[in-house]
């Protein structure tokens, strides 16, 4: 048994029915699940076991294929499986083969399958009206939810039956966006979610002829309309423009269907354009007069063209004399694309047909002008209808209300921020975000920046300036309850007020240790994030780049007074000259070599610590001649003596006339004078500064835009790209399928050879069991995809373990969020393949942009991964 649930309802519904159930005696209890250890965790598991890093274990382990979200068994993948027509993964052969003495293949295939933990379906849960104990037990998973003791399956044989919660999509959008304008008093709520929705969305209620209404959909501006969301649907209303409720559905219909010539979507338009084409293609088939009227009579309704399941079966029944049962086969066997039992179809309706006296024209007319259309799938009209009205729905919605909320649900929904999270806080998806606020931009939707006074924790629609406010959840190192003490602290004046207020004040923590620790609410380096973010760009009237500076020095504050020990940094930057303070910098290397040495206490005074030039070893005689030549300290002041075994002993400590430290301080007295110069001070402070502060001030505005909140206001370091100069594409200019560019001879068999394209881009995110990657680009968010073998070299973090068994890495993944990626390849649908041949020029399909010249708009590519041999 189904049943739909809106997303971020799922848990509240849950808990209704099960209160339901528990009222008349029984219950409601979700189905355990018993989790066996998979090919991926078996390899994991005994790599771990046998001493292989991490690192090398998660590639080995990528290497298992996934067919239809199916990891292949280990078994499989390296011995093939001739039953099941699979053949070895030769690239996962050789690295098993590299551990074949470590014995990781037998391992590994001894651990697969093991049961080794238990949980809760995702959907799945059994009602029952008396006790669960006369059927079924139950017991408690780790995280403490009451499940069955028994799974799924086993379930059902003890006769419960089990029910599925399943999340649509147009759900969660229609009621999301209908509380919204209940809140907002745009929609009087009628006492239940129910009522509401009847008082305002009830087919009855809605007036179907409203033109308004039908220029909108009609002109494509309802974002995500039901079934016609995707290219396809976009384009076939486009095409048909319906104005009624029986054009929307045969749209539903016939963008399903498929024609082996002009295809039934133009074939309806055609007819719609113009009711002459109708006789024209029944001329073809020189049908008669009476034949006609049949004709139109079966499939007027329908624009003359057979859209649905129920109608197939109707104009089979009444001219070919089908009986129900017939009928009823011959839609299974269509839909199905049952190409047997379709040739029996066929034979069945030409002789029955016949029989029943009809002519061949007619049948040739019905057979291939219109069941042809249906061949290989076909659509229901129950289904045309109700998801039809749920576009009509959507579409008045849209309409009658101010369009942001409409909008704002569905960059809700798509970015994954409404959906509970069963009491622990929802991570922020941010290759979602982007990728949904890509979408709403590029349909003129306005986003606007996260405002420090106004933004809620997750999206904002405001009507006033029919825009959404970014929320500060989405906010890069900003988490729930650092977003919720932001809110609940406001309003602020300025920056200034809020550092003082939120990040100068702390508050005492309990640390996961258990040790209590005093923390600021909000910490600087979260403020720094929503400083880019631009939270702050209606409250200061500053430029965002003179604000972060600002912040910076309240931060990292100027040095007022430089001391001797800031000499090596002076030096290392260049602001102490070497030549004219030769004698200075001798000494105080001198000085700092010799307090290096071992020190013994002074017998007679306190503060005297002496050190042996002896313990130079080798260096003694050099470091001796050095104290002469630079300092005047004499034995009669105790600025050195003669140990026992006649090296020098030098005593520090002491400032009388003449000892060590007293003529050091007369030798170093110029170079004092100058570090704490006006022009010297500055240099160091500007030095320290961007010292502290890099990395964290972006080239652009865009760039930060980009950290904080994965999309970008201002321009951005990718948008300054020569793309003439790198020939790099518009990955949404491309057409869906490949241009075949040539072919490839391989085993006898030849393959296209497509033209290669280039994109450059941030990564957003990462799926390993797809193999793909969330790519921001300069023209949109694009989809990557890679064969299992490249995706787990890009992915893998490049390590070796050193001679004290530390593991260090030499290069991190090149799939990690923020990393800015040249990628090879072609479009296909709505991926972009990551693909490189032999000769194009290039030896891997992906790599790093290291630096985008903002000004030049030239790129630095490391176009090798780091290897261990080097």
């Amino acid at each position: 048994m189904d049943f739909d649930v809106a997303s971020y309802q799922k848990e509240h519904e849950f808990n209704v029915l099960k209160d339901y159930m528990e009222s008349i005696g029984g219950g409601l209890y979700r189905i355990c699940t018993y989790s066996t250890l998979g090919a991926k965790s078996a390899i994991k598991t005994a790599c771990k076991g046998i001493g292989i890093n991490n690192d090398d274990s998660a590639f080995i382990s990528s290497l298992l294929p996934i067919v239809r979200g199916k990891v292949r068994s280990i078994s499989d993948t390296y011995y093939g499986n001739e039953k099941e027509g699979l053949e070895p993964v030769t690239e996962f052969v050789n690295v098993m083969d590299k551990y074949s003495e470590q014995g990781l293949l037998d391992i590994a295939l001894s651990l697969e399958g093991l049961v080794v933990g238990m949980g809760s379906h995702a959907s799945g849960v059994i009602p029952v009206n008396e006790a669960i104990t006369k059927t079924n037990s139950l017991m408690k998973t780790a995280g403490g939810d009451i499940v069955t003791a028994f799974d799924l399956h086993e379930s059902e044989l003890l006769s419960n039956i089990k029910y599925d919660c399943l999340i649509v999509a147009g759900i969660g959008l229609v009621q999301y966006t209908l509380e919204e304008l209940v809140k907002q008093g745009k929609i009087e709520w009628k006492g239940t979610l129910r009522e509401t929705y009847n008082s305002v969305l009830h087919p009855d209620v809605i007036d179907k002829e409203d033109k308004e209404i039908w220029d909108n959909i009609c002109q494509g501006k309802i974002m995500s309309c039901f079934q016609f969301e995707t290219p396809v649907g976009s384009t076939c209303i486009k095409k048909l423009q319906p104005q009624s409720l029986p054009e929307i559905a045969s749209a539903n219909s016939l963008m399903r269907l498929r024609g082996n010539g002009e295809q039934p979507l133009d074939k309806y338009c055609r007819y719609k354009a113009d009711k002459k084409e109708i006789e024209l293609d029944m001329d073809k088939y020189n049908l008669t007069k009476e034949e006609r009227k049949i004709c139109y009579d079966l499939l007027s309704s329908e624009g003359m063209c057979m859209n649905s399941q129920e109608l197939l079966m109707i104009s089979v029944m009444k001219i070919a004399n089908f009986t129900l049962a017939e009928a009823n086969a011959m839609r299974k066997a269509v839909s199905k694309k049952k190409e047997e039992q379709i040739k029996q179809c066929k034979e069945l309706f030409y002789s029955k047909g016949k029989e029943f006296g009809k002519s061949i024209n007619l049948l040739d007319y019905i057979w291939k002008e219109q069941i042809s259309m249906q061949l290989g799938y076909g659509f229901s009209a129950l289904h045309c209808v109700a998801y039809s009205w749920i576009a009509i729905q959507e579409a008045y919605l849209y309409t009658k209300y101010p369009h942001v909320y409409w909008n704002n649900a569905i960059l809700l929904l798509e970015s994954g921020s409404l959906g509970e999270g069963n009491g622990k806080e929802k991570a922020t998806n941010y290759g979602k975000i982007a990728s949904a606020i890509d979408r709403l931009q590029k349909n003129n939707v306005e986003i606007k920046l996260p405002n420090i006074n106004i933004s809620q924790l997750g999206f904002l629609p405001d009507e006033n300036i029919n825009a959404i406010h970014y929320g500060l959840k989405g906010i890069n190192k900003i988490n729930n309850d650092t977003a919720n003490i932001i809110i609940e602290n406001r309003p602020y004046k300025s920056l200034e007020d809020f550092h003082k207020r939120l990040v100068e004040t702390k508050r005492e923590v309990i640390c996961e240790t258990g040790k209590k620790q005093m923390k600021s609410y909000v910490s600087s380096t979260q403020t720094i994030q929503l400083i880019k973010a631009g939270a702050f760009d209606e409250l200061e009237s500053k430029d965002r780049f003179d604000l972060l500076h600002d912040y910076l020095k309240v931060l990292y504050p100027d040095k007022a007074k430089l001391g001797i020990k800031d000499i090596p940094t002076l030096i290392e930057i260049g602001v102490l000259d070497k030549e004219q303070f030769e004698t200075e910098i001798m000494a105080y290397n001198f000085k700092d070599y010799i307090s290096s040495l071992t020190k013994v206490q002074d017998k007679e005074e306190k503060g005297i610590k002496w050190v042996n030039l002896a313990e130079c070893e080798e260096d003694e005689q050099y470091v001796t001649e050095r104290l002469f030549e630079l300092f005047n300290s004499t034995e009669e002041n105790i600025g050195y003596k003669y140990g026992d075994n006649g090296s020098v002993m030098i005593a520090l400590g002491s400032k009388r006339k003449g000892s060590f430290d007293k003529n050091y301080d007369e030798i170093m007295k110029p170079v004092k004078q100058y570090i704490n110069t006006k022009e010297c001070l500055n240099k160091y402070n500007e030095y320290r500064f961007n010292e502290s502060t890099k990395g964290i001030v972006n080239p652009t505005l865009g760039d930060g835009e980009l950290e904080a909140v994965s999309f970008r206001i201002h321009e951005a370091s990718i948008d300054k790209i020569d793309n003439k100069k790198y020939g790099i594409t518009n990955y949404f200019e491309l057409e869906e399928e490949p241009e075949v560019a040539g072919y490839i001879n391989f085993k006898g068999n030849q393959y296209p050879k497509f033209k290669l394209q280039k994109i450059v881009g941030i990564v957003l995110d990462k799926d390993n069991t797809h193999s793909t990657v969330s790519l921001l680009t300069q023209f949109g968010v694009v989809n990557v995809k890679y064969n299992k073998g490249s995706y787990a070299f890009y992915n893998k973090n490049i390590s070796f373990t050193d001679e004290n068994g530390k593991k260090i890495v030499l290069e991190k993944s090149m799939l990690e969020k923020g990393t800015k990626l040249f990628v090879i390849g072609y479009r296909r649908g709505s991926n972009f393949i990551a693909k490189k041949y032999t000769g194009c020029g290039f030896n891997n399909t992906t790599m790093r942009i290291t630096n985008i010249n903002v000004e030049d708009g030239t790129l630095t590519i490391k176009e090798e991964r780091s290897r261990l041999d080097d």
